[in-house]
């Protein structure tokens, strides 16, 4: 047998395993930074929308009326919690101290998507829980709690 023949042979060999290694390492690189950046989106949606809805009902006078186009993130709801409720449907109150909490959640509400009130949100007097997809709100302070009613957006032809 040619030993340079087999010698060359091994070495493509050795090259080939070598190819394939660094393939994999950057497919599962790939992966993870895809899943690390586009996996997050809900999550960086769902506390800006939080935060400007906790903004918003902050400084909401009493019996005043404020109008938003809820949007994003599509699919998860709206949840209110208050100082007699630890639950609310099918949503456990995540473990927090606060008597009134206003939570986005998507399966489970976690306590990073939560945010203290001074007044429960309800709808009809009883509390809020509402799927947001694109629809409008309109948040009332009634003095002892924030109503929130909703309307499907009409497209004006």
């Amino acid at each position: 047998m040619n030993k340079r023949g087999t010698q060359l042979l091994l070495e493509q060999i050795i090259k080939l395993i070598i190819a394939l290694i660094g393939i994999v390492i950057i497919l599962y690189a790939g992966f993870v930074l895809f899943r690390t950046y586009f996996g997050k989106q809900d999550d960086m949606q769902a506390q800006g929308t939080l935060e400007y809805l906790v903004e918003k009902l902050n400084n909401l006078e009493q019996g005043s009326i404020f109008n938003y186009t809820l949007q994003s993130p599509v699919g998860w709801y709206i949840i209110s919690f208050d100082r007699e409720h630890n639950f609310n449907g099918n949503f456990q109150k995540p473990p927090m101290i606060q008597p009134n909490l206003v939570c986005l959640c998507k399966k489970k509400c976690e306590t990073k998507f939560c945010s203290a009130l001074s007044l429960p949100l309800k709808t009809d007097n009883e509390l809020t829980s509402i799927q947001i997809q694109i629809k409008d709100v309109w948040l009332i302070n009634k003095g002892d709690y924030y109503e929130i009613t909703t309307k499907e957006p009409e497209i004006e032809p």
